[in-house]
């Protein structure tokens, strides 16, 4: 069987240019060892979050376990295959929510916080360009998420009224929605590719198979 040499030499910095990109200026260079470490963390976020029937910041220690600028990857240009590059944007998205909803779970010290990263969560959601019909909604069920983590009320530091505990209820909402598009649906649509990949594979074998032959 041949070496996919494409796939081989995606680490070399002569054959492949990655970079982040913001607001039309290029921020640094991007290799793709940088690039596998996000994809293994997201992977461990998505398989970490189907213990649950919902997203659940609490459950992750971020400063020691996910400390990766995310953000910065829903950024990335230059030599990377589109549907990786949105499969990446999307799980980033998906950290960049858990670290909002680390707040409403745990309601005291959070990663946002000590990390100062208020600033630069919604800097990076406003600048950054969806896409997918995915992505242009689940940004904005992030910056739901993120326009009422100071509220004392919310958060039930103070009594609730009647305002607060219909936000409690959007937040739950939007929760529900960031799960079934990033945890369920996801592997749902990994399952289905299954059967296609196991067709492709077969025709490719065919092929090799077919080459091999004494003519």
């Amino acid at each position: 069987m041949e070496i996919d040499y494409h796939r081989q030499s995606k680490y070399s910095p002569n054959k492949f240019h990655v970079y982040i990109e913001i607001d039309m200026e290029v921020i640094r260079e991007v290799t793709y060892l940088e690039i596998e470490n996000v994809i293994r963390d997201i992977s461990f976020v998505r398989h970490q979050s189907t213990d649950f029937t919902f997203l659940y910041g609490g459950q992750f220690n971020f400063e020691q376990m996910l400390s990766l600028p995310y953000w910065d990857f829903l950024f990335l240009k230059g030599n990377i295959n589109q549907s990786e590059l949105e499969d990446i944007q999307d799980g980033c998205l998906l950290i960049i929510a858990l670290f909002f909803i680390e707040v409403y779970d745990d309601n005291g010290s959070s990663y946002i916080y000590t990390n100062q990263l208020r600033t630069k969560l919604d800097d990076s959601l406003n600048l950054f360009q969806p896409t997918t019909d995915r992505q242009k909604a689940s940004i904005e069920k992030i910056k739901f998420l993120g326009k009422y983590i100071d509220n004392d009320k919310v958060l039930r530091r103070e009594n609730p009224d009647e305002k607060s505990i219909k936000i409690e209820e959007e937040i739950g909402q939007c929760n529900q929605f960031l799960y079934k598009e990033f945890i369920e649906n996801y592997f749902w649509e990994t399952a289905k590719a299954f059967e296609t990949n196991r067709l492709d594979a077969k025709e490719r074998m065919k092929n090799i198979m077919d080459k091999q032959k004494p003519r």
